[in-house]
Formats: C-alpha cells, sequence, structure tokens
C-alpha cells in the first residue's frame, strides 16, 4: 500500500469515506455534473508516493532530514533548482521557490475549509458551549486555545511556504474574523495575510442554492483567478490542494479542478493538466483530533505537493496519531483511504 511519510494506506479502497452523501446539484446544473466523474482520482500503485517519504520505514523524514534533503534541493542564493535547468522568473526573488526542487510556489493553490479545520467550532459550541456573541473563554479555556491557536498557525504559515493560500468557508461574511479574534485571537495576524471569503455569501444571491453549490463556485473562481496569470512551463506541475472535514469542498476540488482542465482542452494526466489533491479530514473533531491533523498537515504537506498525480484521501477519525508517534510508534498511524 502507498504512504505519505506516515500516512499508511492500509485502509479498504472499496470503503466509504463518509456516510453524508454528497449533496445533489440542482436542475440547473444536474446535466453538466452528471458528465463528470465521481470518482476522479486514480488509484496510487505501490510504492509510488513522493521523495520526501523514507522507502523503508514509511514514514515522514524527520526535521534534520527535511533540512539536509532540502539544502541538496534548492538553492538559496539564485532561486535555481537543483539539478534543473528550469527556475522561477528571473525577476523574482528566492521567496517564490518552495523548500523543494522543481516547483514554484505559484504553481500551487491551497485552500483551507474554517470550521474544523482551522476552527475548533465543535469543541467551542457543543463542548464548550461557547457563542460568538456571548462570554468570553475563561483563563483555564484560554489557555488551550492559545497553545491549539501556535499550532494552527504555524500548519497556516507552514502552508504559505508552498504556495498561495486561501481560506473559503460557507459561513456567512464576518464569521471568520470575528470567531479567529474571539477565540484564537493570535492568529489574526496570518489570517490577515490570506485572502478569504465566504462561499456563502458570495453565491447564494446569485441563485446557488446548496452548500455544496457555494463551495464550488468559490472553488471555481479561485482557481481559473489564480491560474489565469501562472502558465503551464515544462518541469513544473500546477495543483490544487483542498483541506477540509466536509465533502462540499472535497467535490468542490474535484469538480472545479476538472472543469478547468476541460475548458483549458487539457487533461489532467498530461504535464500541462491541473492536479486536484483533496485531503478530507474528519467531521466535526474534538480538540484533540484537531490538534493531531494539524501534525500530519505540518508533517506531510511538502509530499503532497510534491507529488505528481491526483490525490484523494480521507483521515479516518480512529486513525489520528499522536505527537509522539509522528515518527516514530508504528502502532499509532494516521491512515487514508485511496477512493
Amino acid at each position: 500500500m502507498p504512504s505519505v511519510g506516515n500516512v499508511t494506506d492500509a485502509v479498504s479502497r472499496d470503503r466509504a469515506c463518509s456516510s453524508a452523501p454528497v449533496p445533489a446539484p440542482s436542475s440547473a446544473v444536474e446535466q453538466r455534473k452528471r458528465s463528470l466523474d465521481q470518482r476522479l482520482t486514480r488509484t496510487v500503485p505501490e510504492g509510488d508516493f513522493p521523495l520526501d517519504v523514507g522507502a523503508k520505514s514509511g514514514r515522514c523524514l524527520t526535521e534534520e532530514e527535511k533540512e539536509k534533503r532540502s539544502r541538496r534541493n534548492v538553492s538559496a542564493v539564485d532561486s535555481t533548482f537543483t539539478g534543473s535547468t528550469t527556475s522561477c522568473d528571473s525577476d523574482e526573488d528566492s521567496s517564490i521557490v518552495s523548500a523543494f526542487a522543481g516547483t514554484c510556489k505559484e504553481d500551487t493553490l491551497i485552500i483551507f475549509d474554517w470550521d474544523d479545520t482551522i476552527l475548533p467550532t465543535r469543541f467551542l459550541t457543543v463542548e464548550c458551549g461557547l457563542r460568538v456573541d456571548g462570554p468570553d473563554p475563561d483563563n483555564e479555556l484560554r489557555k488551550i486555545l492559545d497553545a491549539y491557536a501556535q499550532l494552527a498557525n504555524a500548519t497556516l504559515l507552514a502552508a504559505m511556504e508552498l504556495g498561495t493560500v486561501m481560506i473559503v468557508t460557507n459561513a456567512e461574511t464576518g464569521w471568520l474574523p470575528l470567531t479567529c479574534a474571539k477565540f484564537l485571537p493570535s492568529m489574526l495576524p496570518t489570517v490577515n495575510m490570506i485572502y478569504h471569503t465566504s462561499a456563502r455569501s458570495t453565491f447564494e444571491p446569485r441563485g446557488f442554492a446548496s452548500a455544496f453549490e457555494w463551495k464550488e463556485q468559490a472553488f471555481r473562481h479561485a482557481i481559473a483567478s489564480h491560474f489565469a496569470d501562472v502558465p503551464s512551463l515544462p518541469g513544473r506541475r500546477r495543483c490544487v490542494i483542498s483541506l477540509g472535514d466536509s465533502a462540499h469542498e472535497r467535490m468542490a476540488a474535484i469538480y472545479a479542478c476538472r472543469e478547468f482542465n476541460e475548458q483549458s482542452m487539457i487533461d489532467s494526466s498530461s504535464p500541462a493538466g491541473l492536479l486536484c489533491k483533496s485531503l478530507k479530514f474528519m467531521e466535526r473533531p474534538d480538540l484533540e483530533h484537531l490538534r493531531k491533523e494539524q501534525y500530519l498537515i505540518q508533517d506531510c504537506l511538502t509530499q503532497v505537493v510534491r507529488y505528481d498525480q491526483d490525490l484523494d484521501l480521507c483521515i479516518q477519525p480512529q486513525q489520528c496519531l499522536a505527537k509522539d508517534d509522528i515518527h516514530g510508534n508504528q502502532s499509532s498511524r494516521m491512515q487514508p483511504q485511496h477512493y
């Protein structure tokens, strides 16, 4: 079975990722949706996964190993990729080069969900009984949230080193900055650097009725806008990475990337194609599961970006690993499923 670092595919491939059905499209778009495959991604061959994974141990590289590989792979002086004549635009500085060879940051669009992906919404509302218009967290809870905020902030910063980052939520406009300021205030400087938008507030007034359609339209517009000025060049692969807890963003990413390729008259399997990589996490996680997901993202996102095929991974709730297990304990792996 393939592995993403310590993410080992030991799950049956024919088991459903989520019991929640994908929302049916409205009649206005039903015919177009029917023409698209419900299962876009390919089965990944055994052993065919990113080079940053230890072939024998099936684990993510340690920080020391990553640093050594990074020094081998990329020159921070002239932005030229080691072992390749391909480089980013010559008039740009080294900041546009990702921390691995052969990829420019502009080639990668990373789209996060907000609720129960970054913000621990279920924990706050269900377990703590808090509201955005209610009392502030007490001192004990504030310490817990501040510690989590540092971890989630590190996730966003790590993603920003690898590509262009966006946050797309189905909550209404204003929810994201309000909840961030109230519950995760230390993240505000980072969040304010990232483009974030309400898919619902933008597209519900335009006649799109379902949560899935709001996300799909938001993804379509984000992809078209970002990659309009990012040409497909030899030796470089463009990709979209979706990270969220809902089937909505998963299917939105699949449909939007597929449509982008069709409109561009290219195939995702060709070097010019736009790759779609979806990481679907557990729905309505508690704070501990969400914390572990942040560690997983930080540990393996580089490999996901670098992988040169479509990906469709589902992280099952019972398979989250603890921080101490990320680099060693083989008995507690987070195991994704390929559709």
